[in-house]
This record gives structure tokens, C-alpha cells and sequence, in this order.
């Protein structure tokens, strides 16, 4: 996975990722106003038929009003370079904003994956290391409500909730 906050030139890290994987995934910067129309032709063109994933930003949160809008820069981006897979991260949050949470999530969520269906993008959601999206339940109930979403497995973060809930998820 290439982040761009760590400094990372993308130009490079897609050279060095089509020498020896079988695709990249790439997580913009938060701050989306690095990449002018020219750098992201630079960057397609590097790409050029190599698979490529997106993955937005872990801090865009998808709790807040106005992150469709933010999510949305991003799925276009991302399309533009050409991914057809996109990862979004659910929210951490305490017991006593999640119900408010759970909605303003699955709105979102709706929301976004139906501009990315329209698009021939699948929408992934990855679980969290702590509640509320952290169990193999709470996806169950997720994928019964938006039966367009997927799901981004990161073992690690079920691992660490527990060993017994990462072989629940599997």
C-alpha cells in the first residue's frame, strides 16, 4: 500500500510497485490539493494498465456532515486513475454517539456506494480494531442494509479485537 503522507513520490512507488506485485493500493493525502489535473495524467499515465486499488483516507470520517462531499473528490480521483475497488474506513466511536453514528454511517454509506455502482466501482468497507465495526455481526447487519458494499478484511485489526472474533471473520 502506498500512502502519500509519508513523503512518498507516487510517480516512483507505482515504477517500483509494477517491478514486483500484481497491483498497487494507494491512499491519498487527506488534503486532496496536491494533485492538479497534470500530476494525476503524470500519475495515470505511470500506471497505465497496472491494477491499481484506492483507499480513502482513514480520517476522513464518515460521521460528520459534508464528508459525501469529501468521500465523493475521492471516489473520482480514484476513478479517474482507474481503480475499480475502493476501501472506506468506518468510524471508532463511543457507546454514546453510536446509534446516531450507525445512521449517519449507513446514509453515507448508501449514498456512496450507489454513485460507485453507477460507476462500475466496487465500494469496500474495512473493519475496525474497536467498536462499533469491529465484529463479524456488525458487518452481517451492514451488508443487510446495503447489499452493494464489500468488505476489506485487514486481519491485523481483528487480531488485535481478538483471535477468536479474526477467525469469527473468516
Amino acid at each position: 500500500q502506498i500512502t502519500m503522507d509519508d513523503g512518498a513520490d507516487l510517480v516512483s512507488e507505482i515504477k517500483f510497485a509494477k517491478k514486483y506485485f500484481d497491483f498497487v493500493e494507494i491512499t491519498l493525502k487527506y488534503n486532496l490539493n496536491g494533485y492538479s489535473k497534470e500530476y494525476l495524467r503524470k500519475i495515470k499515465s505511470t500506471i497505465n494498465s497496472f491494477e491499481v486499488l484506492g483507499h480513502i483516507h482513514w480520517e476522513v470520517d464518515i460521521t460528520k456532515k459534508g464528508s459525501f462531499k469529501k468521500i465523493l473528490e475521492n471516489i473520482k480521483i480514484y476513478k479517474f486513475l482507474g481503480a475499480k475497488i475502493i476501501t472506506i474506513h468506518l468510524p471508532i466511536c463511543s457507546h454514546s454517539h453510536l446509534e446516531n453514528s450507525r445512521i449517519e454511517v449507513f446514509k453515507t454509506l448508501e449514498s456512496a456506494s450507489t454513485y460507485c455502482q453507477k460507476n462500475k466501482i466496487q465500494l469496500s468497507v474495512e473493519n475496525n480494531p474497536k467498536p462499533p465495526f469491529d465484529s463479524p455481526t456488525e458487518f452481517i447487519h451492514l451488508f443487510a442494509v446495503n447489499k452493494n458494499l464489500s468488505m476489506t478484511l485487514d486481519i491485523g485489526h481483528a487480531y488485535r479485537v481478538s483471535q477468536k472474533e479474526s477467525q469469527k471473520f473468516l
